[in-house]
């Protein structure tokens, strides 16, 4: 779903995570957001693009909210 601002990707995949990230609990991944530019700032700036990973473990109706903040640099290949 794209509404001009965010661009939403669902879906009901399963991630299981590190033990230290959250306690072993196995999560579903909900949504993936796209922002640009980003919502958030890291010390008052703000990068083109963020993304969001959306997660609900079984046991909690509170989501896990994870954000790679994205900007543009050297190639990758």
């Amino acid at each position: 779903v794209d509404d001009g601002v965010t661009i939403s990707v669902s879906g009901n995949h399963l991630v299981i995570p590190s033990e230290e990230d959250y306690r072993g609990e196995e999560v579903t991944l909900s949504e993936i957001l796209i922002k640009s530019p980003s919502e958030h700032t890291i010390k008052g700036q703000h990068y083109p693009l963020e993304l969001q990973f959306v997660h609900y473990a079984d046991s909690s109706e509170v989501p896990v909210i994870a954000s790679v903040f994205v900007e543009e640099g050297a190639e990758n290949q």
